[in-house]
């Protein structure tokens, strides 16, 4: 139990719960070493001299080209599943906004063989060369499917999204709406929370990641990017499948270092 929830096991550094370890039974007290190989070697009563403990998975770290690539991904991949991919391939998972972009990403490799030892995932606009897709370790976020332009950048997916449910008569974008993770989901709470002020409207890059930056805390709590992966499918297996394909390679390398 406490290696599914300390930061050094299956955890999250992130997580609103912690690990507190105290010892000894006669005079308690907070350990000053509050590792997960330290606690285990505790529990076990093993000394510095003795056989270690279990080892500590290593941590997968997934690169993306901002801090809205990677809310947008935890949110399509969650926690639980998350969980069970870490589980299946060994590893701890770590998310991690790089501010670099796509093509620099993808080009990280080149520069430095540690490297290979991440997943590096990019927005959809950005294509991945041959050269990237060969050495396994890239995924693209994913859009709707015929998007073109700057309506495949996250901000105004998301946008698009949610004009849509608003906007819907019946079929899967209304159920979507009324999926909506608040009391009585309306079109009109839609528009009056992400809306009414026009700044909306504007696809342009900036002006997309200053409304993203104001409304995220909307968008997360209210599940609107779990509802847009119920709705597009097709495209969000695409990317399940691409996200994991990369997670497998590039978990194998970590765990296998090439010198």
């Amino acid at each position: 139990m406490i290696e599914a929830v300390h930061p050094d096991g299956d955890g999250n550094t992130n997580a609103p719960d912690s690990v507190i370890y105290l010892l000894d039974t006669r005079q308690p007290r907070i350990a000053n070493d509050q590792s997960l190989r330290a606690i285990l070697d505790d529990m076990a009563l093993v000394t510095d001299e003795g056989k270690p403990a279990k080892g500590v998975k290593p941590t997968l770290r997934f690169y993306f080209e901002d801090e809205e690539a990677a809310e947008f991904c935890s949110s399509l991949i969650s926690k639980a599943k998350r969980a069970e991919l870490s589980k299946r391939y060994g590893v701890r998972m770590s998310l991690i906004a790089l501010g670099v972009g796509g093509s620099n990403l993808l080009g990280l490799p080149t520069k430095d063989p540690m490297f290979l030892e991440r997943v590096l995932v990019v927005d959809a606009d950005t294509p991945i060369p041959a050269v990237a897709t060969n050495r396994g370790n890239a995924a693209k976020l994913p859009c709707v499917t015929k998007a073109t332009g700057t309506a495949r950048s996250i901000e105004n997916t998301v946008k698009q999204f949610l004009h849509d449910i608003a906007t819907a008569k019946d079929g899967i974008l209304h159920t979507a709406l009324l999926n909506i993770n608040i009391t009585n989901p309306t079109s009109d709470k839609i528009f009056a929370a992400f809306f009414e002020d026009g700044s909306g409207t504007s696809m342009q890059r900036e002006s997309a990641k200053k409304w993203w930056r104001k409304n995220w805390g909307k968008l997360k709590k209210w599940k609107v990017i779990e509802q847009w992966a119920v709705v597009y499918t097709t495209e969000m297996i695409e990317f399940e499948t691409a996200f994991e394909r990369a997670m497998s390679t590039t978990a194998n390398r970590l765990k296998k270092p090439m010198r």
